[in-house]
C-alpha cells in the first residue's frame, strides 16, 4: 500500500468518527486485534460496507473463511455495486471449493466493472490478501 493511500484511509476514518486502530493493526500484521477493532467500528457505523469488507479480509487472513464470507455478504448487502468485494468473495469461495458461487461472484464483479478486465478478458483473480500490504 502506498503511504498516501494509508493517509487517505486514516483521514476517512477520522472524518467518519471511527477508529483508525484497525488500519494500524493490520499494517502491523495483527489480524486478531484488527478484527476486534473492526467489531467496535462496525458497532459505531453498522452501515459502512468497507468496514465489513476489510474485516472479512482480516478474517480470511486468520483462516476464518466462513466468517469472512459472511462479512463479504454483509458488505454486498450494504453496497451491491462494489466489484472488489465480489472479486474477493469469489476468491474466498474458490479457496473453499465453492466453484459455482465463485463463478457467480467473478461474473458479478465483471458486470459491475468491466474496465478491470485484463488482456485475456477476465477479471484478475488473486487470493484474498491484506489490502494494506
Amino acid at each position: 500500500m502506498l503511504f498516501i493511500d494509508f493517509i487517505i484511509k486514516l483521514y476517512k476514518a477520522k472524518k467518519n468518527k471511527i477508529s483508525s486502530a484497525p488500519i494500524l493493526e493490520i499494517t502491523r500484521g495483527n489480524p486478531q486485534k484488527t478484527i476486534m477493532d473492526f467489531d467496535k467500528d462496525i458497532g459505531i457505523n453498522p452501515n459502512d460496507a468497507n468496514l465489513y469488507h476489510e474485516r472479512a479480509v482480516a478474517h480470511f487472513s486468520l483462516g476464518n473463511k466462513k466468517q469472512a464470507i459472511k462479512d463479504f455478504d454483509k458488505a454486498i448487502e450494504i453496497n451491491p455495486k462494489d466489484a472488489n468485494v465480489y472479486n474477493n468473495r469469489g476468491s474466498g469461495n474458490l479457496s473453499m471449493c465453492n466453484y459455482q458461487q465463485a463463478i457467480k461472484d467473478f461474473s458479478n464483479a465483471i458486470d459491475i466493472n468491466p474496465n478491470k478486465l485484463n488482456k485475456l478478458g477476465t477479471l484478475p483473480v488473486f487470493p484474498v490478501v491484506n489490502p494494506y500490504f
